[in-house]
């Protein structure tokens, strides 16, 4: 019972695009009212609370529906860039390990090689 609960909490919360306060706070009411009509009416299976409440889609599309757009479609752009920009630094520090391995391995392979050469003077 608690994990079918838990199951259609988890379905609902997957379905977010981005998972802001009030996001969370929706998710965390929608999931008391869940888990107090689980425990109330004994339900076995997912599809009572897709009768009940709706697909986790359903709940999502209302969700947005109801809520301030723009401020919505601004969020998922700002985390959008926010997720290019990490993944340009990772690349960047990745980039920058790899240069640095090859050239402290160059630099090994120079000092090798230094010792093998001996420098003799002719008079």
């Amino acid at each position: 019972m608690d994990k079918i609960c838990r199951q259609y909490i988890s379905n609902v919360r997957s379905l977010f695009p981005i998972m802001g306060k009030a996001e969370k706070r929706s998710i965390r009411s929608l999931a008391v009212d869940v888990n107090d009509y689980c425990s109330e009416e004994n339900i076995v299976t997912i599809g009572t609370l897709y009768e009940r409440y709706g697909s986790p889609s359903d709940i999502v599309n209302t969700y947005y529906s109801i809520s301030n757009t723009e401020k919505r479609i601004k969020q998922i752009k700002t985390c959008k860039w926010i997720k290019r920009t990490i993944l340009l630094l990772l690349l960047i520090a990745a980039t920058a390990a790899i240069w640095c391995a090859y050239t402290y391995d160059t630099w090994q392979s120079f000092k090798r090689e230094e010792s093998v050469f001996t420098e003799t003077v002719i008079e």
